[in-house]
């Protein structure tokens, strides 16, 4: 169970970080900022969580699938809202400020970094709460500062880098459908021929297929881009 609590711990800070990447480094930097000190405030709660209690909760079914059901809510919505926000944009046409609630950040992260803060205060012996929770922020801030710009610098183009979250939000959808199954072994009634490493080769799959599409829509979307260009300056001599 704690393989898949650490995986969905590095999927939501590269949804994080990929979220961030959206804006430019004026914005994204106070961004990240607030980010690092949003980790900190949970700091009284977590030094005062029991280790016991923690892994209770953690390895509650029940958790996960509050937790996956939350994040394919968001990213449903988020994407519904992308589509007619970007379709408006080509058209030059009037947003309604409602389809700016395709930005707002990944509700999860606030309970994955109080998570992690809970579980290195347990793990982590012979060191001062104070120091440790410091450090955190630091890594928080450090980690989230370097995906962020590690997206802006690989898409330059803020068109692309709205893909790539479109993307990851897709990628979290498939995700939170078949991470339950997964974890619990439990399979449909009415795939009750099908195993657990039939049901664990889905995701793979689905990734694969996911990244194709990306590499695919960006390929097209380069190629439009470079004739737009072309054409600019063919026009102007």
């Amino acid at each position: 169970m704690w393989g898949f609590v650490f995986i969905i711990f590095l999927a939501v800070f590269f949804q994080t970080g990929a979220w961030l990447s959206i804006f430019r480094r004026r914005v994204r930097l106070p961004l990240v900022i607030a980010a690092a000190i949003a980790a900190y405030i949970p700091y009284s709660a977590a030094a005062n969580v029991n280790i016991k209690l923690f892994t209770v909760v953690m390895n509650d079914m029940q958790t996960l699938v509050a937790g996956c059901t939350i994040a394919m809510g968001q990213s449903l919505i988020a994407l519904l809202l992308m589509t007619g926000l970007q379709k408006r944009r080509s058209e030059e046409v009037k947003i309604p400020l409602y389809m700016y609630l395709a930005w707002v950040p990944p509700v999860l992260f606030p309970v994955v970094v109080a998570s992690g803060m809970i579980f290195l205060f347990n793990t982590a012996t012979g060191w001062n709460f104070g120091m440790l929770g410091l450090a955190y922020v630091a890594a928080v801030f450090g980690i989230l500062g370097v995906l962020a710009e590690i997206f802006a610098w690989r898409y330059p183009l803020r068109e692309s880098r709205e893909g790539i979250v479109a993307s990851v939000y897709l990628l979290t959808i498939v995700a939170a459908m078949f991470l339950p199954q997964i974890v619990s072994g439990e399979i449909n009634a009415d795939y009750a021929t099908a195993d657990y490493h039939a049901a664990l080769f889905i995701i793979p799959c689905m990734i694969i297929i996911v990244f194709a599409a990306i590499a695919a829509d960006l390929y097209r979307h380069s190629r439009k881009l470079n004739k737009y260009w072309s054409s600019k300056n063919e026009f102007y001599g």
